[in-house]
């Protein structure tokens, strides 16, 4: 089979020599090995505490700092996009280096805290008092971390490689804009115009955009759940508990993904581009239950 290596070019686009057959015609479709055949780096620092109180305080903490590079990212071997919201894949499937950047499922920060608290009332009454008081517990648990990457995309093969030819299956990707406002990618606390887009080109036809895969980053998540826990002992074989549980107790909003496809065809860009409709988490939510152990 014929293949022709793209060239790099001054302004950090990528080329075709002219005349050039990309793949011989005579061949059909060839699925690629990114999903089984990938490069990945990680290194990272994790960080754990676990302690019980004599007040009746348990809880553990870890923190994980961390940073993973790879080619191709996916929870399965069938294709490139599978499994992660964002995910891509290869612009150019006979040069997989090109997608090198964060994985898909990077996450820089990850802090993660519970605790179980045993009330100490009435412990040692027999009373009345120690009916109703004993056997509560408060719990929580605290999860926060920073967002993950992504990447913007185009909708056509703007690059000339015969690669997949829809959304983020192709692969490709605009080029960036240096200048003022465009430090930055993304706009934190606008949902509305959350990618730049003004600070993305189209890039020429037969050129391949030279922003890299994963350079964008999601909002990031952060939760708090609460519980409180009665404990109930029926008689020397039976126990019972009740349970009442707050997820997302504070009502956080955790947005979801952003729109990706900057670019149509025709190098306009969409009305829908670099907005987030779609959230992570789940509103607060409360549930109660009675549960009896014999």
């Amino acid at each position: 089979m014929d293949t022709v290596i793209p060239v790099r070019q001054s302004d950090g686009t990528w080329v075709y020599p002219n005349g050039a057959q990309k793949l011989n015609p005579n061949f059909g479709s060839i699925n690629t090995s990114n999903t089984w055949n990938a490069d990945s780096y990680y290194h990272g620092l994790q960080l754990s505490v676990k302690r019980d109180l004599r007040s009746g305080v348990h809880f553990q903490s870890s923190y994980t700092f961390s940073k993973s590079i790879d080619t191709a990212s996916s929870t399965g071997s069938t294709t490139s996009t599978s499994g992660y919201s964002g995910t891509m894949g290869l612009a150019t499937p006979l040069v997989p280096i090109l997608n090198r950047g964060l994985s898909d499922f990077d996450t820089r920060h990850n802090f993660n805290f519970n605790m179980v608290w045993e009330l100490p009332f009435a412990k040692q009454s027999s009373r009345l008092l120690g009916v109703i008081a004993k056997g509560w517990q408060l719990g929580t648990i605290i999860r926060a971390q920073s967002g993950l990457p992504f990447s913007v995309v185009l909708n056509n093969d703007r690059g000339g490689s015969l690669a997949d030819t829809t959304g983020t299956q192709l692969g490709q990707r605009p080029s960036r804009l240096i200048g003022n406002g465009c430090d930055t990618l993304t706009n934190p606390d606008d949902v509305g115009h959350y990618i730049k887009t003004e600070c993305l080109i189209f890039p020429a036809r037969g050129t391949l955009g030279n922003l890299g895969r994963n350079t964008l980053t999601k909002p990031g998540l952060s939760t708090v759940d609460f519980s409180i826990v009665r404990n109930f002992k029926l008689s020397d074989r039976t126990t019972s508990q009740l349970r009442i549980e707050t997820f997302n107790a504070l009502n956080h909003t955790n947005f979801g993904t952003p729109n990706t496809l900057v670019f149509d065809g025709n190098g306009n860009v969409p009305s829908a581009a670099g907005t987030i409709t779609s959230t992570n988490t789940t509103s607060r939510q409360i549930q109660a239950g009675l549960k009896i152990n014999f």
